[in-house]
């Protein structure tokens, strides 16, 4: 599935189904590099809104780009998609409602998945093509790539099988070959979510100073640790998914005093603080931590 091109300049438009545009500039080289990438996306369906383009930029670089920077290969397919009930606890036309992501999102089996420790991380899409080579009403869109964030769990899914949502589906075929296609192959790698937006929190109904549950949202990068503490202790104490992939629940040091800050890290070992963050013990309340993961990924999400 790798490209054999000679030296070449290519200029594509991309029309996505929904009616929105991409120019993208590529400069290949016979030895399979690609020196230069201009991209311009525009979110498919949602060029007049007001939300994050998360498209922009994402290939600009001034390192020598591989096609091996997609390690992974395997097979898509779409399922109708589930917007408000994934087993990662978004609620997608809420959480991410200023993103493309409200439509981009995909659901992995159990080692990508990883317990929803992997939920919300990005998933960068290239090089799509017909599974079935003689599935010649298949028609996909070249040059196209697209990024998905981890929303849900597919159990009947390998590690070489992600189940994306209807749009980013549409994406990468011509317009109405979806169902046609049904099934593709593509290379696919993990990535920073690039959203421009601070981590958010909610909390879990019926928090309070004798038990605390806690959802992240809108992070860049997978989360490996969460911590909180009380206003005016000097200790952390752990939250982890142990009632489910969709929340947190803090392990110790109860009670709690507001406001609580809190510590996250991410999967390359970074971390940030917000400090007396939560200020409320309201159940499904919500929390701007007026932090972000920065960076690209580099640790290894399936570790």
């Amino acid at each position: 599935m790798k490209p054999t091109v000679s030296v070449i300049v290519i200029v594509i438009t991309l029309i996505a189904s929904l009616g929105a545009a991409a120019d993208l500039v590529i400069e290949n080289h016979p030895d399979g590099k690609v020196d230069r990438i201009e991209s311009r996306f525009v979110p498919f369906g949602r060029e007049n809104s007001s939300e994050i383009p998360i498209f922009s930029d994402d290939f600009e670089t001034g390192d020598t780009i591989n096609w091996g920077d997609f390690p992974y290969s395997g097979k898509l397919t779409y399922y109708g998609g589930n917007p408000a009930g994934g087993a990662c606890g978004y609620n997608m036309p809420v959480d991410y409602a200023s993103t493309s992501y409200v439509d981009y999102y995909v659901a992995a089996g159990a080692d990508v998945f990883k317990d929803g420790n992997n939920c919300g991380m990005a998933i960068e899409i290239t090089n799509a093509e017909r599974y079935d080579p003689n599935n010649h009403s298949c028609l996909t869109r070249p040059n196209t790539t697209i990024r998905v964030i981890l929303a849900d769990r597919c159990p009947e899914c390998p590690n070489d099988h992600l189940d994306l949502a209807p749009v980013p589906m549409e994406a990468l075929v011509e317009p109405g070959l979806a169902g046609t296609c049904g099934i593709l192959s593509a290379d696919w790698r993990f990535a920073s979510a690039r959203l421009t937006s601070n981590i958010q929190i909610q909390s879990k109904s019926g928090v309070s100073a004798y038990w605390y549950g806690l959802r992240p949202f809108s992070h860049n990068l997978p989360i490996r640790q969460v911590e909180l503490r009380s206003s005016g202790s000097a200790d952390w104490y752990e939250a982890l998914k142990n009632q489910g992939p969709s929340f947190y629940t803090l392990t110790g040091g109860y009670p709690l005093t507001l406001p609580l800050s809190i510590r996250l890290t991410d999967v390359n070992n970074n971390q940030v603080v917000a400090t007396d963050v939560i200020t409320s013990f309201d159940s499904e309340a919500y929390f701007d931590t007026g932090v972000q993961f920065s960076g690209e990924l580099t640790g290894d999400p399936l570790q």
